[in-house]
């Protein structure tokens, strides 16, 4: 599913997404409050298309979501993480992402052989050749801490774990894969984020919806304008060829009797109007 150099690009460039989806929200939100506001149908037609956008990238999160074991699976096995192994110093960002992702999680290494995917990064790779302090060794994340917070691991403490056994290394670094743990992390909260996309879908269908219902009053309303104005303007015009003139207004509180001439011309071409309409 995934291209493992456009993953990486994505993770790499992760700030761009976020700047097109906030400008997107911008654009979309300014349009509905412009197009409610100023009963404008082309504003509230660009907010449905940001809404339908929106709802559509929701499904696909909550698709990734419920398949991503499967992607992740396919992912790993493709070798798609070996370019954030051998990257991981190069980046300040990236190797961010992978401290915090090896902590949180508890695991070390991206892919089943665990901590000794480290083994592929030149800085890590356990060579005679290799000038690197770090060499034979893996990142501090991926040290055990205690559980306190004023002991933090140094960040010496993965030297010469490449050289032992697991068992070995166990007792000194966390040998779960973050394949694993990542794994086992959404399957216990895959529930979770379902119902958020589930709520938050439902929640852009009730903006849809309302705004449907806006444009559909704003049309009707606009009809009835334009069909009552068109009347007016062509009993108007009816007056002006019976050379009917309307009298000077009359006095506030004056009652128009029923045998008033401009009461009777203007049933007469009102009705015609109708009749023609």
């Amino acid at each position: 599913l995934f291209n493992k150099s456009f993953l990486f690009t994505f993770v790499m460039h992760f700030e761009i997404a976020l700047i097109l989806i906030s400008v997107l929200a911008l654009i979309t939100s300014s349009a509905g409050f412009l197009g409610a506001l100023r009963e404008n149908v082309f504003f509230l037609r660009v907010y449905h298309v940001g809404i339908v956008i929106f709802l559509g990238s929701d499904a696909i999160v909550a698709f990734l979501v419920a398949f991503l074991p499967h992607v992740l699976r396919n992912f790993i096995k493709r070798g798609g993480y070996v370019d954030f192994i051998t990257s991981y110093r190069e980046s300040p960002d990236l190797q961010n992402i992978i401290d915090n992702l090896q902590e949180t999680l508890r695991c070390c290494g991206l892919s089943r052989d665990s901590f000794r995917d480290w083994e592929l990064n030149d800085y890590f790779r356990c060579l005679d050749a290799n000038p690197s302090r770090e060499r034979c060794g893996v990142p501090a994340s991926c040290c055990r801490v205690n559980n306190t917070a004023t002991n933090p691991p140094n960040a010496l403490c993965g030297s010469g774990i490449l050289l032992t056994d697991e068992q070995n290394a166990w007792e000194n670094i966390y040998t779960r894969s973050c394949a694993d743990a990542a794994l086992s992390y959404f399957r216990h909260h895959m529930l979770d984020y379902i119902l958020i996309c589930v709520t938050l879908a439902l929640f852009m269908v009730f903006l849809l919806v309302t705004s449907v219902i806006l444009l559909d009053d704003i049309k009707n309303m606009r009809l009835i304008y334009s069909t009552y104005y068109g009347i007016l303007a062509r009993g108007q015009e009816g007056m002006k060829r019976a050379n009917v003139s309307l009298p000077a207004s009359p006095k506030a509180g004056t009652p128009l009797g029923e045998d008033d001439a401009v009461m009777k011309a203007l049933r007469h071409h009102i009705g015609r109007a109708h009749s023609v309409a």
